[in-house]
Formats: structure tokens, sequence, C-alpha cells
């Protein structure tokens, strides 16, 4: 067999490997009404208000450094983009530390992706790996001021 053959051949079957490995047939689907398994315990002492469009939303931070890192940057006023049609997003810098991922996520949720952008879930979803921040106690009206476009959402210590 010729070398160019042999080389296309291989990068193909390469390529086909790192195709079927990025496939992820585990990630949990959530229905919009279930909440998911939260393993991480909440630190009950440690709350946090949300203000998006005059509504205030309370959330429990967790327990964890990457949560502790990002209460050290309260107050903090965040213009979040949404992606994907279930999530807000913005760019909060470095954080120091990243904890234990989570791939069950649920209407509500505060999580970390990659090490500097947060993550705000207003509809259930699961997937890819995320390091939570902690979870709004009452989601009771949440999808409807972060529905749709870009937000500005307030968060501080309570």
């Amino acid at each position: 067999m010729r070398p160019k053959y042999v080389i296309t051949l291989i990068l193909w079957l390469l390529s086909l490997t790192l195709a079927f490995a990025s496939c992820n047939d585990n990630a949990p689907i959530i229905d919009d009404n279930q909440q998911p398994n939260d393993t991480t315990t909440p630190n009950t002492t440690t709350k946090m208000k949300l203000i998006v469009e005059e509504k205030t939303f309370i959330a429990t931070l967790a327990d964890t450094p990457s949560a502790k890192a990002f209460a050290a940057k309260l107050p903090l006023t965040l213009d979040m983009a949404d992606y994907g049609g279930f999530e807000k997003v913005a760019n909060i810098g470095t954080q120091p530390s990243v904890d234990r991922r989570e791939n069950s996520l649920g209407l509500g949720d505060i999580m970390l992706y990659s090490s500097n952008t947060l993550v705000l879930f207003y509809a259930n979803h699961g997937g890819y790996s995320y390091t939570r921040i902690g979870k709004i106690d009452n989601t009771e009206g949440l999808r409807e001021p972060l529905g749709s476009g870009n937000v500005t959402v307030k968060f501080e210590l309570q």
C-alpha cells in the first residue's frame, strides 16, 4: 500500500475515534420539572442575593473553595449572555480553584464552567462538567426575567 493511502487511512480512523469519543450518551437528560440530584452539600450559613430586572432571588452557596472564592468577589454586577436557551453566561476572570465536577444540572443552578465562566441555569440541562457555586433556593418566577436575550444580574451576599 502506498504511504499516502496509509496516512490517509490512519487520519480517517483517528478522526472517527475522536468523533465517537466526544459523544456522551451517559449525560443525564432531565425533565424541566425534575430537580437533579445535588451531591454537593450546601453551606446553609452563606446566602447570596441575585437581582434580575428588579426581581430578587436567594441562593445558597456551596461549601467549596470555588464558591468561597466567588463570594469574595461580591458584590458583582454581570452582563450575562443567553446561551442555548437554558443558561446565562458571563466571564468572571479566572477562579483560584476549581472543585469537583458535576454534569447533572438543573433550574436555578449557579455553576462555574472551565475556570472563568459563571453559568446561571434557568432550565434543566445535562452534559458538560461544571463546578458548583450555589443553588437558587426558590426558582419560582426565575424563567421570566432570564428567559430571553441578555440580562444584567447583580450578585451580593445576603
